[in-house]
C-alpha cells in the first residue's frame, strides 16, 4: 500500500474515531423498535405497560344541550350518515354519563400513557386533554382552585387506547374513566396552550385516570432515587411519524408502532445552556427538584409515555422537547417530570399556588 493510502486510512481512522467517541457523550438519535439489541430486557418488559391514546383535541365545534332531545337526535343521525364515527362517540359517552351540555370536538388529539402502580391507574399528560378539560373549567365559570377540584375531581373521561400491537385496551364505547389527580390551578386552564408552556405548566403536566377495569398488564413501577447527570435513560412511547433520522443513519419512526430512545440524563443548568431557555435561579431550583432531562430523541406522540431507567423503572414522565442550540444542525433535549410521587406533586402544587405572575 502506498504511503499516500496509508495516511489517507490513518485520517479515516481518525475520523472514524472522533464519531463514536461524540455519538458516546450524546444522545443515540432515532427511535428503536422494543425488539431491538440495544434495548435492555426490563425496558423491553416495561413496554408492554404502555399504551397509545387518542383524545379530543383541538377547539370546541359545537355545545349541545342534551335536554334537546330532537336536536341531539338529529345530531347523531347527520354525524352517522356523514360518516363521522368520532363526533358520534362523544355524543354517544354524553348520554351515558346523563350530562348537561356536551361539548364535540372534531379533532383527535393524540399521546403515550402508561399503567403505574395498579392495573387500574393510567397516567399522562394534562396537555393531551387540556382542550376537554379547560372547557369543562370555562363553562362552569370555576374560576378557583376549590371550584375547579369539584368540578374535575371523578370527572369521565372520554379516550381510546391501544397496544404495540394496535390492539384496544380501553374502548371508550364500554369502559370507563375518571380523572382523580390533577394540578387545580385555575391559572392553568383558559383556554389555550399557551399556560402549558411556563413553568407553571410544566410542573403540572400529569394527570392520573382511575379505571373502571383492570388492564391485563403488570403495572410500571418508580424509582427510587432519581437519576444523575450522565445516567442512561430510555423514553417509550408513540412518536409521530418522522422522515429525517435516516440522513443521519438513525431509524425513523412510522407513526404507527411502539418505539424506545436512549439518552444521557443532564441537570437543569445544562439544559439551560443547551437550549438557551433562560429562567430564574427560582425556577431552576425548582426544575433540578421535579424535572427530569435527557438528550434521547423524541417528538409529538411522546408526551405522556415514561421515562425509564435500565431497570424498566419509571423516574419521570415524558412532556416537553427544545432543540439543543449548541449543536448544528441541532438535536432535541427532551424533559419530563419526575420522580412520581402524588404526595411530593401535591406540596409542589400547593406550594406554587401561592406563587403570583404564572
Amino acid at each position: 500500500m502506498s504511503p499516500k493510502i496509508d495516511g489517507l486510512m490513518i485520517q479515516f481512522s481518525s475520523l472514524i474515531a472522533v464519531l463514536q467517541i461524540a455519538v458516546s457523550a450524546s444522545a443515540l438519535p432515532g427511535f428503536f423498535r422494543t425488539d431491538d439489541p440495544s434495548i435492555p430486557p426490563s425496558v423491553r418488559a416495561a413496554s408492554k405497560s404502555v399504551y397509545k391514546i387518542i383524545s379530543q383535541g383541538g377547539q370546541v365545534d359545537v355545545i349541545l344541550d342534551m335536554s334537546d332531545t330532537n336536536s341531539v337526535a338529529g345530531k347523531k343521525s347527520r354525524l352517522n350518515a356523514d360518516g363521522d364515527w368520532w363526533r358520534a362517540l362523544q355524543i354517544a359517552e354524553c348520554e351515558r354519563d346523563a350530562v348537561k351540555s356536551c361539548p364535540l370536538f372534531a379533532q383527535m388529539g393524540g399521546g403515550s400513557a402508561f399503567l403505574l402502580n395498579e392495573q387500574t391507574t393510567l397516567y399522562t399528560n394534562l396537555h393531551n386533554f387540556y382542550e376537554v378539560l379547560s372547557e369543562h373549567v370555562i363553562s362552569a365559570k370555576a374560576r378557583d382552585s376549590s371550584s375547579i377540584r369539584r368540578r374535575l375531581i371523578g370527572h369521565s373521561v372520554f379516550f381510546g387506547a391501544t397496544n404495540a400491537d394496535q390492539e384496544p385496551i380501553f374502548d371508550p364505547t364500554t369502559d370507563r374513566a375518571w380523572l382523580t389527580l390533577f394540578n387545580p390551578d385555575p391559572r392553568l386552564y383558559n383556554g389555550t396552550k399557551n399556560s402549558m408552556t411556563n413553568g407553571l405548566g410544566r410542573l403540572s403536566d400529569i394527570i392520573e385516570l382511575s379505571l373502571g377495569s383492570k388492564i391485563a398488564q403488570a403495572p410500571l413501577r418508580t424509582a427510587r432515587a432519581k437519576p444523575k447527570a450522565g445516567d442512561t435513560l430510555y423514553l417509550i412511547g408513540f412518536p409521530d411519524r418522522t422522515n429525517d433520522r435516516n440522513r443521519v443513519g438513525a431509524p425513523d419512526s412510522d407513526g404507527k408502532a411502539m418505539f424506545v430512545s436512549v439518552g444521557k440524563a443532564m441537570n437543569t443548568r445544562t439544559w439551560i445552556e443547551k437550549s438557551q431557555n433562560h429562567i430564574s435561579p427560582f425556577w431552576e431550583m425548582l426544575f433540578e427538584r421535579h424535572m427530569i432531562f435527557a438528550d434521547f430523541d423524541c417528538g409529538h406522540g411522546n408526551s405522556g409515555g415514561p421515562i425509564v431507567n435500565s431497570r424498566g423503572e419509571v423516574v419521570g414522565i415524558m412532556m416537553g422537547m427544545w432543540e439543543d442550540r449548541n449543536q448544528a444542525p441541532s438535536a432535541r433535549i427532551c424533559g419530563g417530570l419526575g420522580p412520581l410521587d402524588k404526595e411530593k406533586l401535591h406540596e409542589l402544587w400547593n406550594a406554587l399556588s401561592v406563587i403570583p405572575g404564572q
